[in-house]
């Protein structure tokens, strides 16, 4: 696996801007619940999604509950019956020519301390019942003080030029003119 590249110099000028993240989007999953009433859903959220000039990197965080299994012992193999949710993960992330990113935190992480894992699935191996999601890691045990500057890092190289990304997602095609000619952009002048 390669590491992350560092991220590109540009000026404040050159910055898309983008809007604080504020809060869970937690009422998604409360509506999806009211909606299913109790019943099973065949769908997988995904956590966060990034573009970067490498590419696209699906991130999954899995949160340790337990005290016995830190996020330094946990791994995706552990949960053999979750091997849907994590096959699901990785088909995204193989269908956008990415990366899968998982990420192990534990409670007190959402308070500034607390231990991280940070793992990259192997695009290589399909996952499946039998073939558990097969990692590397990037970090075995970090501080939140690491994994802070990780996801920075991260972030900052997610910014990309918004009118390049949407031409690259929803190409426009060019406009042709009288005599076949195609012109890109604004449509071109009548003739005099």
């Amino acid at each position: 696996m390669t590491p992350f590249p560092p991220p590109p110099d540009r000026s404040r000028a050159e910055r898309p801007t983008s809007k604080p993240l504020r809060k869970a989007e937690s009422s998604a999953a409360r509506l999806s619940q009211r909606v299913l009433e109790g019943g099973n859903v065949y769908c997988t959220d995904v956590d966060l999604l990034f573009r970067t000039a490498e590419g696209w990197i699906v991130v999954e965080y899995l949160k340790c509950d337990s005290a016995r299994v830190t996020p330094a012992t946990s791994h995706p193999a552990r949960y053999w019956y979750n091997w849907r949710k994590f096959r699901k993960l990785w088909d995204l992330a193989s269908a956008l020519h990415g990366r899968l990113v998982l990420i192990n935190y534990e409670e007190a992480g959402l308070n500034g301390g607390g231990r991280f894992r940070i793992m990259e699935a192997d695009m290589h191996v399909q996952p499946d019942e039998r073939t558990t999601i097969r990692t590397t890691d990037i970090e075995a045990d970090c501080d939140f003080a690491r994994f802070q500057a990780w996801f920075l890092d991260l972030n900052e190289r997610s910014r990309l030029d918004l009118g390049s990304a949407r031409q690259a997602v929803n190409p426009r095609p060019g406009i042709r003119d009288r005599e076949g000619s195609v012109h890109h952009g604004a449509r071109p002048s009548p003739p005099a």
